[in-house]
């Protein structure tokens, strides 16, 4: 008797990675699915929210920048207080850190910060698939709402699907390759 094993790194649960409503389900149990493909489509108000909030961070960057820039010069000539050109470090650098947390969570979702504009500000993402492999299993409907519990879609990548068998010491010997 034996079994049939893929390993580990060859299945991927898929699962969203943010509390949302599937609006589509793009594949089939059986298709043959390829890395960065979509697989699901999940639709929620928290997406553009968030796109948003990075857009609304990175322009109050910007003005920090200049304000920093600004009481830097002014401390240079010994015009301002020096409380004063601290607080505009500390939030320069706050601000820094969220434009940063914030595009990664963009990034995370698929969503590129660098080319992102009001106007292209959504409220659907793709879930891609993150291997090569076929869809073995679809756990949700359109519809569903997903959030991390558990895994939308698995798929498996059988490149490197191995047989575990167990054969009596005395068999052994009738055991061959084919």
């Amino acid at each position: 008797t034996g079994f049939l094993k893929v390993p580990p790194q060859n299945i991927a649960d898929v699962s969203a990675a943010l509390p949302a409503t599937v609006r589509e389900v793009l594949v089939q149990e059986g298709d043959v699915v390829r890395k960065g493909q979509p697989l699901v489509t999940i639709a929620d108000q928290a997406i553009a929210q968030q796109q948003r909030a990075y857009l609304d961070a990175r322009a109050r960057l910007t003005y920090a920048k200049a304000e920093l820039d600004r009481q830097t010069a002014l401390a240079r000539d010994n015009v301002n207080a020096q409380k004063t050109l601290q607080q505009a470090t500390a939030d320069h650098a706050a601000l820094q850190a969220d434009v940063e947390a914030g595009a990664q969570i963009l990034r995370l979702w698929g969503i590129d910060p660098d080319k992102l504009t009001a106007a292209a500000i959504r409220t659907t993402l793709g879930v891609a698939s993150p291997i090569d492999g076929t869809v073995a299993r679809i756990d949700v409907n359109v519809g569903s709402r997903v959030g991390g519990e558990g895994p939308m879609v698995r798929v498996v990548n059988n490149s490197e699907l191995h047989v575990d068998v167990f054969v009596y010491e005395q068999d052994i010997t009738r055991v061959k390759k084919g």
